[in-house]
């Protein structure tokens, strides 16, 4: 059997079938390992991460450096282009390293542009779809690193599951839902609400 272009062949058989694009997420807080993993599992992936987030973990834990596209300021409209543009060239998969900075300035920029009211709401949900399918529309691979925000009880008694850490509440409850997967990073020995050690 081979692999070759996201597609898995049968010398055998003949049989070919095509490994279809999934959207992750992997949310966990700050030093657990995330981007070294995805150096790990993923080396031939596209990084799309700020100054010095992918560099130090690829180069003293992983031993080399991946390739990386250095975004401070980006949000989700350029990581779709950025997206695309990957699939175009043939990479393995793109992480994006930290959603959260991705969703905040998505936040920033449309709240600076708006005239406020539901128009705004409506304006970034439209954006944070149209990003979570960019992945499967071009045909790769998208993951995803968030740190995590605590669930909480709302002034009404309304209980709210923690999630990634977004900069709104309904980002963090229904994004999740489009995802492929979500992983929770724990540190070794740290406890989860609800659970013994």
């Amino acid at each position: 059997m081979s692999t070759k272009q996201g597609k898995v062949q049968s010398v055998s058989s003949g049989f070919e079938k095509t490994l279809a694009p999934t959207m992750s997420m992997v949310v966990g807080p700050l030093g657990c390992g995330k981007s070294a993993d995805s150096i790990y599992s993923m080396p031939r992936a596209l990084f799309v991460a700020s100054s010095g987030s992918v560099e130090l973990p690829g180069e003293n834990l992983v031993g080399f450096r991946p390739q990386i596209f250095i975004c401070n300021n980006f949000g989700a409209q350029e990581i779709i282009e950025i997206v695309g543009k990957a699939a175009s060239a043939k990479l393995e998969a793109v992480v994006i390293d930290d959603w959260g900075l991705t969703a905040e300035n998505t936040w920033r920029r449309e709240k600076n542009a708006s005239k406020g009211g539901w128009a705004f709401w409506d304006r970034l949900d439209e954006i944070f779809h149209n990003f979570c399918f960019a992945g499967r529309e071009a045909g790769i691979h998208v993951l995803m690193h968030a740190h995590p925000k605590a669930g909480y009880t709302t002034d009404k008694g309304e209980t709210l599951p923690g999630g990634a850490k977004m900069p709104m509440k309904k980002l963090t409850v229904e994004l999740p839902k489009v995802f492929d997967q979500v992983l929770l990073v724990r540190p070794a020995g740290s406890v989860v609400a609800g659970q013994h050690p």
